[in-house]
């Protein structure tokens, strides 16, 4: 069984309560459930307090839960998530990638996810696949794809600019000429490169499809 919560499109019915959204969704795949295995699902999602309130009403983050739970009522194995976390303040969005989490963790689900948010593909990825002009570039382990891109980059901050480089000898030499240019040193500091700026790198590198 598969099941989908897609981006920018109305998942549940607004003008039903979270709770009558679960139950229409339930009879419409055949399923029977109780008034207490709505309470736990709601609860699961901390959606308790707003059990008997208009769908319309909820936040996105709120609507983006309900959507999740309606799809899992089937009892879906593959769950396809479409930027799930879109638009999410802060609190909303770390709720909602453990929820997904859990799912994969605790319920053995396997979810199927795409997102332009390199955090939420650190997060949750066990592998990922990558697009570029609509042809694949990656595929493989989330792992391997940063141990076979990750890299070194030294920072130098002055007063004035900052200034990033890949290689140590480039990095102290450039240090070298801006102490006897007599410029300030406020940091000179090595550090990994973030999943953002792997990805960037990796889509102007040799790796990216060309035309």
């Amino acid at each position: 069984m598969v099941s989908a919560v897609l981006e920018n499109a109305e998942n549940t019915y607004g003008y039903l309560t979270a709770r009558e959204n679960i139950k229409y969704f339930a009879a419409l795949y055949g399923k029977k459930i109780t008034n207490e295995k709505i309470s736990q699902l709601l609860q699961n999602f901390d959606l308790q307090n707003a059990e008997r309130t208009k769908v319309s009403y909820f936040s996105r983050g709120m609507k983006q839960k309900l959507s999740i739970i309606c799809s899992l009522l089937n009892d879906a194995d593959i769950l396809f998530l479409d930027e799930p976390t879109l638009g999410l303040d802060f609190k909303a969005n770390k709720e909602l990638l453990a929820m997904i989490k859990m799912m994969t963790t605790e319920r053995g689900k396997t979810v199927i996810l795409t997102s332009h948010q390199a955090e939420v593909v650190s997060i949750l990825a066990d592998n990922i696949l990558l697009l570029d002009k609509g042809k694949i570039s990656y595929l493989g382990s989330y792992e391997n794809f940063i141990r076979e891109n990750s890299l070194t980059i030294y920072e130098i901050q002055t007063e004035k600019e900052k200034y990033d480089f890949e290689n140590q000898e480039a990095a102290e030499q450039k240090l070298e000429v801006l102490i006897t240019e007599k410029q300030k040193i406020i940091s000179f500091i090595e550090k990994e490169k973030s999943i953002d700026e792997i990805l960037i790198s990796y889509y102007e590198g040799e790796n990216h499809v060309q035309g």
